[in-house]
């Protein structure tokens, strides 16, 4: 994950007060309208609430630096407030001059939809980066920055048809188990066979496998941030094998399955 430096965020500070500051002080924006999002109703929500403090502390400090204090206002959302709804709502609200600055920086969970482009993974639903763009511009700000503190890795939306797999609507938190009897290898002297069960999802959530042995011990797992997971194990034994299927989002996700 990409950590911005002290002195990239007062270089993009500086891009922000003054675009034009090489060639004249009237390019200056008026005002800068700071926005920092923290998803801290995640599990790994203290991290994301400690980037926060630091991004505003050096935030701050580049404002008194450049005598610019009293044309700066942050704003900080964090805990419940931390939805696609509130954050959409609140630069509808916002009224904006043409000569002001927008500037929003998150921390949190990302992913990249193949078909929607890159989303900020909110512990209460995703917020599309073009949703979130388009709501920056509304009041036709001079000028808007996007700073996301997350990852981007694929998450849905590769398939442009319907494969010929079983689909799965996995409900919010939810879980399904279905089993399956695996056949011994015909001697251990040959290569054992490597069986596969993997989820594609619809972009929404976070979904993970894992695969139990028929005395429950785990055997192999996915739990990576995205809903394309895959695993692999190969049986010592014909026995059945437990595979649980978690929604870990606040939302339905559609899931085709595969196994080999």
């Amino acid at each position: 994950m990409f950590r911005p430096k002290p002195r990239l965020v007062l270089a993009i500070v500086l891009v922000i007060l003054l675009p034009g500051f090489a060639l004249a002080q009237a390019d200056e924006a008026s005002r800068v309208r700071v926005l920092l999002v923290l998803d801290t109703e995640d599990r790994m929500g203290a991290t994301w609430g400690l980037d926060g403090e630091n991004r505003k502390e050096v935030l701050e400090a580049a404002f008194q630096k450049l005598n610019l204090g009293d044309r700066v206002t942050i704003d900080t959302f964090i805990g419940k407030k931390v939805t696609p709804e509130n954050i959409l709502g609140y630069y509808k609200k916002l009224k904006t001059q043409p000569s002001e600055s927008l500037m929003l920086y998150y921390s949190g969970h990302g992913g990249l939809h193949g078909n929607k482009g890159h989303f900020l993974a909110l512990h209460w639903g995703n917020l599309y980066r073009k949703d979130l763009l388009a709501a920056m511009k509304h009041h036709n700000p001079r000028l808007v920055v996007v700073m996301t503190d997350c990852c981007a890795n694929l998450s849905g939306g590769t398939i442009s048809g319907e494969p010929p797999h079983t689909v799965l609507t996995l409900q919010a938190t939810g879980r399904v188990t279905p089993r399956a009897k695996v056949e011994e290898p015909p001697s251990q002297s040959a290569v054992l066979t490597k069986y596969e069960f993997a989820l594609i999802g619809d972009g929404s959530t976070d979904v993970d496998i894992e695969v139990y042995d028929a005395q429950g011990q785990l055997v192999a797992k996915d739990d990576k941030f995205t809903d394309l997971a895959l695993v692999r194990w190969v049986p010592k034994s014909t026995q059945e094998f437990t595979i649980k299927v978690r929604n870990l989002g606040g939302e339905d996700n559609t899931c085709h399955m595969g196994h080999n």
